[in-house]
């Protein structure tokens, strides 16, 4: 197993959780994740057949805003994050 696989199963089993070393030894290789620069971050997700994909593409969108200027929560915010003509 990897540093990051060891450090997860540790995490789960100090904290009572279901992941196990004989589990973690079971699962394989999904593909090559795919990924967007966001605001000078690389955000990760898994390669397609899931939501992944949805995600980065509502972050490409979302660049093009300056939702911090908009208010958390303010009206104006949540259009956007919930409009469904030509955006999300």
């Amino acid at each position: 197993m990897g540093k990051l696989c060891d450090a997860m199963v540790a995490f789960s089993e100090r904290n009572n959780g279901l992941l196990s070393r004989r589990i973690s030894g079971s699962h394989h290789h999904l593909g090559r994740a795919i990924s967007t620069d966001y605001r000078g971050y690389t955000i990760y997700e898994l390669p397609p057949n899931g939501q992944g994909i949805v995600a980065l593409e509502m972050l490409n969108v979302l660049e093009g805003y300056d939702i911090a200027s908009l208010g958390h929560n303010s009206p104006e915010y949540l259009h956007l994050l919930t409009r469904q003509e030509g955006g999300l």
